[in-house]
């Protein structure tokens, strides 16, 4: 999206975080909270050294055959937060998410501090937790006259149209 590579690019030079998640409706069997934590710490320790505490939670549902907790991933993820001095987070699709589970990675998500900045895209339709404190909102509309302009361009430029 080009709100992360926006973001990535700013904080090249700094020592910011950037992680974002896109949520579907179809991988939601996949995308539990545990493994959403878990990408996010994936994204933020990319090239840099993973941590015994990360290295003994592997080794230890490694044997077991087993996956990390919800609470694992986080007890895991907020020490690298505290390595950056602002963290941004995107999560992408809200609305494709089922309610109770994203009540569960809000509740975790808005635990990670004040230098974690969090980025939410959803349908109006979906209500953001008061766990997130005073959220600025914008609401963003799409123009008739842009979609307009697009679809004449498809139908223009389609040899099936």
């Amino acid at each position: 999206s080009r709100v992360v590579d926006h973001l990535t690019a700013e904080s090249r030079s700094k020592n910011t975080g950037v992680a974002c998640v896109y949520l579907s409706h179809a991988e939601a069997e996949d995308q539990t909270p545990a493994k959403l934590l878990s990408s996010l710490w994936r994204q933020l320790v990319y090239g840099k050294d993973i941590g015994s505490l990360a290295r003994k939670l592997y080794q230890q549902h490694q044997e077991k055959c087993t996956t990390a907790t919800v609470q694992e991933a986080f007890e895991v993820l907020c020490p690298v937060i505290t390595d950056f001095s602002k963290v941004y987070i995107v999560i992408d699709a809200v609305d494709e998410y089922q309610e109770t589970q994203w009540q569960i990675l809000l509740e975790y998500l808005a635990m990670l501090g004040p230098t974690v900045n969090i980025m939410i895209m959803t349908r109006p339709h979906v209500l953001l937790d008061p766990a997130l404190p005073n959220p600025n909102t914008l609401e963003i509309r799409a123009n008739e006259d842009d979609i307009r302009t697009f679809v004449d361009a498809q139908i223009y430029s389609s040899l099936y149209l």
